[in-house]
């Protein structure tokens, strides 16, 4: 009984550090675009599109490497490859804002992955890694808006790449 009280403790104590949102993500969000004004350009062109399968959205990214050299870094540091690899602020349209939450991801041993100059990655974010937004915005459209910061090379401030996608109203 006692072992069966101390799991449910820990997965409760889990859950609630799981749906946990960090400080306002609008002043985060706000942050990076100031660091991103203060860094060198990023070296890589990133865009992003939603995609939807059903009531799941997703954030379509392709990668460019448009510097002169290649670019080392660990997958799990790429936009789609880890929960936390992107930061979000969302709003609906009617000016709620909806909660953040990222699931816990501790990445392991990882060789790092070399982007040669000109070469292009794709990957796909799950929105919901990051984003609780299924209960909220059936009646209304979501401003999304995301940063990555690129961890490649050993700039500081490392370079910060933003934009905004919108997700749909359930018809």
């Amino acid at each position: 009984m006692k072992t069966t009280l101390i799991i449910i403790g820990v997965f409760a104590l889990l859950l609630q550090a799981r749906a946990e949102e960090p400080e306002n993500v609008l002043e985060v969000f706000a942050q990076q675009l100031r660091e991103s004004v203060a860094a060198e350009s990023a070296p890589i062109a990133l865009s992003a599109t939603l995609k939807s399968r059903g009531d799941k959205h997703f954030l379509a990214f392709r990668l460019i490497n448009i510097s002169k050299g290649p670019l080392e870094i660990y997958p799990s540091d790429l936009p789609w490859g880890n929960p936390h690899s992107l930061s979000f602020a969302a709003v609906t349209t009617a000016g709620m804002r909806l909660r953040n939450w990222y699931l816990i991801a501790d990445p392991g041993p990882e060789k790092k992955l070399v982007i040669a100059s000109g070469a292009t990655l794709e990957g796909e974010y799950d929105i919901a890694w990051g984003l609780s937004y299924e209960d909220t915005h059936t009646n209304q459209d979501v401003l999304l808006m995301w940063s990555y910061r690129l961890m490649a090379g050993s700039e500081k401030p490392f370079p910060v790449c933003t934009g905004v996608a919108i997700i749909p109203k359930t018809q």
